[in-house]
């Protein structure tokens, strides 16, 4: 009996055990937990003169963020330990000691929560994931609070990260309700760090935690400048050049969120986008361009006044199939002056009184320009086109007018990131682009690699970063006319009159 006894409790103990092998050990948690208080630096960039943009140079003459990029009226921070959130609260910069302070000489801000003005933010040990939003709008906040203030236990790191925002581009840069300056979000994955115990704090060699957050602009800025000399120093000239920004999406994430290098984006994996999703389309450009409802900018140069540039704001885009309907880019305006002008039979002839000019263009089956015959021409060459055969057809250049694009991109991906700045430089220019918008571009195939039409210098930075520079395009310098295309009467080589677009077929025209 003492045997059947023990072997029964040892039947109770087995399955005892197999039925607790999935349940979570409970570790014992001493009932007061104690805390560490915590300070919290925010840090707007290394320098005060480059919190907005640039290092003095001569295209970009200034240093000095525009005062809506400097404003810091507000600041929201998000505490979440390990996945799930922990606390949030909002500073405000009201009263004369407020609720935080923006020391200029170093560039960063100190949050208090005390009447003193002494950091107060108390702290469970553990993993922690630090977030901050500047100058939350008041639509904004009130859209994310009810998240916050419900979402203890329930709302996750992940979710809060890719909480979609409604936005438009006065929405970002502070003019949306109850805004004041620029949107700024974590330029860079969450600040993490684990919070020890005031009596651990020894024991690990520290004084005290400070957590260290960067915050960037929640935009892409953009300025275009040309080099005057250079770009007349081909085959024509390029003079009042202009640029817009086309496909801003209307949609973007509350914090960037970055996944194998590469920038996710409410419709990134998806080619199912909302009809209206993108602000002024490209698609619409040739439209609005016709009734003058386009808003140019001027490009820079380097003689223009050092306190006045025209720049562009963008909103952060990616999408996992680029195409040029879809992928946020620049259409360049601009008239173009031929430094050989030809006679409708091919020979030496004068300029236009109104500077139009027409070219011969090889057309494919599909009706898309493959190249342009090396001349331009002060009427129009009917004649000399159809002794070219049907794929070839006459381009009107009314005034001189011209259009091209150009596609900003990092990681080798048609993508722009907020806190990204793209200083763009044409440092020369290999021919006229298109004569309308209307064939700049087929919608619906991916933009090209490079710029085929001239050799950009591109500095792509942060707001906060020195930058480093890239250079797209082809090596123009020391290049003779004769080597980049342009001719004169008499075509003596074969082929010579044809300027082929690099890329060919897929390359469509840029």
């Amino acid at each position: 009996m003492a045997t059947g006894r023990y072997l029964i409790i040892l039947l109770i103990g087995w399955m005892i055990a197999s039925c607790t092998k999935e349940v979570v050990t409970v570790i014992d948690v001493p009932k007061e937990i104690e805390k560490s208080t915590i300070s919290i630096k925010i840090s707007l960039g290394s320098d005060v003169r480059t919190r907005s943009g640039w290092t003095y140079d001569d295209y970009f003459p200034s240093a000095i963020p525009t005062p809506e990029e400097s404003t810091v009226s507000n600041v929201l921070l998000i505490i979440f330990k390990n996945i799930y959130l922990e606390e949030y609260a909002l500073y405000e910069s009201e009263g004369v000691n407020g609720d935080f302070t923006l020391d200029e000489s170093t560039n960063t801000i100190t949050l208090h929560k005390a009447e003193d003005g002494e950091n107060e933010i108390d702290l469970e040990p553990g993993v922690h994931f630090f977030y901050a939003i500047l100058n939350i709008p008041e639509g904004l906040y009130q859209e994310i609070e009810p998240l916050l203030e419900n979402g203890k236990y329930t709302l996750t790191k992940e979710s809060f990260e890719k909480q979609v925002m409604e936005v438009g581009l006065d929405y970002l840069q502070g003019g949306g309700t109850g805004g004041n300056g620029f949107i700024m979000t974590n330029s860079t994955p969450p600040a993490s760090t684990v919070v020890y115990s005031e009596s651990q704090l020894e024991e690990f060699g520290r004084t005290e935690n400070e957590i260290s957050i960067s915050v960037g602009r929640a935009l892409v800025k953009i300025s275009l400048a040309y080099v005057p000399e250079k770009t007349g120093k081909l085959h024509g000239a390029l003079e009042d050049i202009k640029y817009t920004v086309v496909n801003h999406p209307s949609q973007m994430y509350l914090m960037p969120v970055i996944e194998d290098e590469k920038l996710i984006t409410p419709h990134y994996t998806t080619m199912n986008i909302p009809a209206g999703y993108f602000i002024d389309p490209i698609r619409e450009l040739a439209e609005k361009e016709k009734n003058r409802e386009v808003n140019w900018l001027t490009a820079t140069t380097e003689k223009k006044d050092k306190d006045t540039y025209d720049f562009a704001y963008c909103i952060e885009n990616n999408v996992k199939k680029h195409l040029k309907s879809t992928t946020t880019g620049l259409v360049i305006r601009g008239k173009f002056v031929p430094s050989q002008w030809l006679n409708k039979d091919g020979t030496i002839g004068a300029t236009t009184t109104d500077d139009s000019f027409w070219r011969i263009a090889e057309i494919d089956n599909d009706g898309y320009l493959l190249a342009y015959t090396k001349g331009y021409y002060n009427e129009s060459p009917d004649s000399l086109c159809a002794t070219m055969g049907s794929n070839f057809e006459v381009k009107k250049y009314s005034n001189g007018i011209c259009y091209y694009t150009f596609w900003p991109s990092s990681n080798d991906e048609h993508q722009i990131k907020r806190n990204d700045f793209h200083k763009i430089v044409i440092t020369h220019i290999h021919g006229a682009g298109a004569p309308d918008i209307d064939e700049i571009i087929d919608p619906d195939v991916d933009p090209d690699p490079q710029p085929t039409w001239g050799r950009l210098v591109v500095y792509a930075v942060g707001w906060d970063d020195y930058p480093r520079i890239e250079e797209l395009g082809e090596e123009a310098e020391g290049d003779t006319d004769n080597e980049i295309g342009v001719s004169i009467p008499g075509w003596e080589e074969e082929d010579s009159q044809k300027e082929t677009l690099e890329g060919g077929d897929e390359n469509k025209f840029n």
